[in-house]
């Protein structure tokens, strides 16, 4: 029914996981308290940071996973 559809449902578990480990691991490191007044900057930056990683580790499943879709 839908060209790619097993390759998009493995991808996306890795890609949640690595995003969230990544996430927590650099808040954790960054030591981000709530009390901090750039508390809601640092969150947007460590999430770029986060997602743009994750994105490089996930690249070639995301190719794969378009590559068929495009055969159809």
């Amino acid at each position: 029914m839908y060209a790619g559809l097993g390759s998009s449902l493995i991808s996306i578990f890795p890609y949640v996981g690595f995003k969230m480990a990544t996430f927590d691991i650099l808040k954790t490191a960054l030591n981000v308290q709530r009390s901090d007044p750039n508390f809601t900057m640092m969150n947007v930056i460590i999430g770029g940071i986060s997602g743009f990683t994750t994105i490089f580790i996930c690249y070639p499943t995301d190719l794969i996973r378009r590559r068929m879709q495009m055969r159809g």
